[in-house]
């Protein structure tokens, strides 16, 4: 025995179900009786979308970078348990390895780690800075990393008169 409904069947059955609804629902219900919109919260805020783009800004003193030193930059929270943002030998390899000359500003963008992080979590960031030379290289400089969100806002760190002094091609290190 076929229990489905002929579709004419089931057609007659929508006004019914209609009425049946309508006589359900009281006619005197005032707007604080009636049902409030639904409500939807985003449970992806821009808060919890973290970092989108990263930078170290260096300025060089007197002393300049060869063009053969690789930099080596580490970006971490405070506590110095995730990384952020890095790079490792920026403008020291590759077709075209940079010199940094006394009194000018150099931009080496990061690649970010950790997206997911948010913005509360990278307050205090710590930043480690690193070069190699291909010999002996002593750079001056002051250096600034920056970190940006989502909102258009940023959080930045810099610390000035740093100073690596790598020799024999071995890695020097500073941070803040």
């Amino acid at each position: 025995m076929n229990q489905s409904l002929s579709l004419p069947v089931t057609i007659r059955l929508i006004p019914l179900l209609c009425i049946t609804l309508w006589l359900l629902i009281p006619a005197n219900t005032s707007a604080e009786d009636k049902p409030k919109p639904l409500e939807i919260k985003p449970s992806l805020t821009v808060e919890k979308i973290g970092i989108f783009g990263a930078e170290f800004v260096s300025h060089t003193g007197s002393d300049k970078k060869d063009e053969q030193t690789g930099v080596y930059i580490y970006v971490t929270t405070k506590d110095e348990k995730t990384i952020l943002a890095q790079i490792e030998n920026a403008d020291g390899a590759g077709p075209k390895p940079k010199e940094y000359l006394p009194k000018r500003d150099h931009v080496i963008k990061l690649t970010i780690v950790n997206h997911a992080i948010t913005k509360s979590e990278c307050a205090g960031f710590k930043v480690k800075v690193k070069s190699k030379a291909s010999g002996n290289d002593n750079w001056e400089f002051k250096g600034r990393v920056t970190l940006y969100f989502k909102d258009g806002t940023n959080i930045s760190s810099s610390k000035d008169g740093l100073s690596l002094n790598s020799t024999n091609s071995q890695l020097a290190e500073v941070n803040f």
